[in-house]
């Protein structure tokens, strides 16, 4: 057999397919057709509660995580096609969250927006999740709080008003 694993998905009433052909990975919709070409070495999907991995209904804007030669990238996945969300050249990274995602490369942290868009330089040796409108960031013995437009607070309570009234 070609195929060798099928894992389903259901998103707005369509089911996707992960499949794994030898060793190469692929998304393919309920009509049988191949969005994706099996070119993967893993495809992860961001679990949104902790019902069965194999059968859960996903959020209408939803990103696949996806390897490539030890190498992490994002692809945005609708019902026709697959979009590819900036470069897959990560070293470790971590799924959206409100609309952004931590990356790391080269040994230091940034992050993306949705469209793949680097905030910020990969300058930070660790940052935290994204929470209450900022980052919680250590650069070298620096350590506070980075907003979604990718700018260094110390304090708290300034990062949380800035990212609030935008």
């Amino acid at each position: 057999r070609d195929i060798t694993f099928f894992t389903f998905y259901l998103r707005e009433d369509e089911i996707f397919c992960i499949v794994r052909k030898e060793s190469k990975w692929a998304i393919a919709n309920s009509k049988g057709d191949f969005l994706t070409p099996f070119k993967f070495s893993k495809i992860f999907i961001q679990r949104q509660d902790d019902r069965d991995h194999y059968n859960y209904k996903l959020k209408s804007n939803f990103f696949l995580m996806v390897l490539i030669g030890g190498k992490i990238g994002f692809i945005k996945l609708t019902v026709d096609s697959y979009n590819l969300v900036g470069s897959i050249k990560y070293e470790s990274a971590y799924y959206f969250s409100q609309g952004l995602a931590r990356v790391k490369y080269k040994g230091k942290w940034s992050f993306i927006d949705a469209t793949g868009k680097e905030i910020v330089n990969f300058i930070y040796d660790d940052l935290g999740e994204y929470s209450n409108g900022a980052f919680y960031f250590y650069r070298g013995s620096i350590k506070g709080y980075l907003n979604r437009l990718g700018q260094e607070l110390i304090n708290y309570e300034c990062a949380k008003d800035i990212t609030d009234t935008e």
